[in-house]
């Protein structure tokens, strides 16, 4: 047995950040604007805040929608959790065109909303095709 000043100089235990629940009803994501395409601007937000999130406490320090997700320390685990939480509010005709890699693709909430609207815009062009 441990000598008990030493038992009692147990580590201390660190919380993990909690995981952002996706809102597969998120109004803000789930909208289009007059054009029929959703908001870059919207999705750029929603996915700074699901990195935020998954961040923890370090993810105040994301104050830009060009910050580099990975290099704010978004772990490779943690980046395709986030690229899985925004399908879930995104429409099910998109989720095969994201990939897992989407966060190494696109190091960006700006370059990962980018790529969204143009995906939603194509599905959009293919569903009023005859």
């Amino acid at each position: 047995p441990l000598p008990r000043q030493q038992q009692q100089q147990q580590p201390e235990r660190r919380s993990a950040p909690q995981v952002p629940q996706p809102q597969a009803s998120n109004p803000s994501v789930g909208n289009t604007d007059d054009s029929g395409r959703r908001s870059a601007a919207v999705i750029t937000e929603r996915v700074l805040e699901l990195a935020r999130g998954l961040l923890g406490p370090h993810g105040a320090e994301i104050h830009s929608e060009t910050a580099l997700l990975l290099e704010a320390g978004l772990s490779s685990n943690a980046a395709v959790l986030l690229r899985d939480l925004l399908l879930c509010e995104l429409p099910v005709e998109i989720h095969g065109r994201l990939p897992a890699t989407l966060i190494f693709d696109r190091p960006t909430a700006a370059s990962v909303a980018a790529l969204v609207v143009g995906q939603l815009s194509l599905v959009r062009r293919q569903d009023q095709q005859p």
